[in-house]
């Protein structure tokens, strides 16, 4: 068996922290998280971009893969806002694991999709670890083929519920 043990949390700023891939929710109808935005505004409009033309639409459990000269971005469907709940936190915390395995990076800088929830710290630490999971004891693959989370870091707007 293998996956994640632990995840971090942290207050202080994306641009501050290094991973292989930062994760960040959108909305559906394209509406951006406040991480979100403030990660566009730096990247030069490229989700807004990818919005308008249809490449996301913020559907529950939607990814895609954005690369910049010097970073890669994670765009996670959080589905309706009114609608977001620990079970959707949960389960966008699980994609968010499982596309950084598939796509081999080994450490994630997400932002905390629902901060103003009770519980989501919660939630979203059993989904990463949860959508981690590879029951690989019986397997037979060349160390090459195995990929396993590293760090996952949760970057939230403040100490309340970390």
């Amino acid at each position: 068996m293998a996956h994640l043990k632990t995840v971090s949390a942290t207050t202080k700023t994306w641009s501050e922290l290094s991973a292989d891939v930062i994760a960040i929710g959108i909305f559906s109808g394209g509406k951006l998280t406040p991480m979100a935005k403030d990660v566009d505004e730096a990247v030069g409009g490229q989700l807004r971009s990818a919005i308008k033309g249809g490449d996301i639409t913020g559907r529950a459990g939607e990814t895609r893969i954005f690369f910049g000269k010097n970073y890669r971005l994670m765009a996670v469907g959080l589905g309706e806002k009114r609608k977001l709940d620990l079970e959707q936190v949960r389960r966008a915390s699980g994609t968010v694991a499982r596309t950084a395995i598939r796509n081999k990076l080994a450490t994630v800088l997400m932002e905390d999709f629902a901060q103003d929830k009770e519980g989501a710290a919660q939630a979203q630490a059993e989904g990463v670890i949860l959508g981690s999971y590879q029951f690989l004891d019986y397997k037979t693959m060349n160390k090459d083929d195995q990929f396993l989370l590293k760090k996952v870091t949760v970057r939230s707007w403040d100490r309340v519920g970390l």
